[in-house]
């Protein structure tokens, strides 16, 4: 499967979800589940660190991707630098897929 809006694609196997061909669905992640993404990983999500935050040993990194506005809770010691560009990927089975419309969720139980 592939999942497009806002300038973004991404590519997925989609088997833990009740999708159809044409189905308009929301993308969510938690901030944990995101991981520093290196050149040619799949899942990858990139844009410019545009907030900070320090938690302890953790940042809350927030960036525009695909124009929404995302977070990223990774290690301090992985930090970017304020407007820098990030890159972050996710495992599949971390995602929740949500139909567009009704909100549902699509995850298959």
């Amino acid at each position: 499967w592939t999942l497009t809006g806002a300038g973004t694609v991404l590519s997925l196997d989609g088997a833990g979800f009740h999708l159809q061909p044409g189905d308009r669905a929301v993308l969510g992640i938690r901030p944990p589940d995101l991981k520093t993404g290196s050149d040619g990983a799949a899942g990858i999500l990139q844009g410019t660190a545009d907030l900070i935050e320090f938690h302890g040993n953790d940042a809350l990194v927030t960036f525009g991707s695909g124009g929404k506005e995302i977070s990223a809770l990774v290690p301090a010691r992985e930090c970017p630098v304020l407007h820098a560009p990030v890159r972050y990927t996710f495992e599949e089975e971390s995602i929740h897929l949500f139909d567009a419309t009704s909100g549902a969720s699509l995850r298959k139980q």
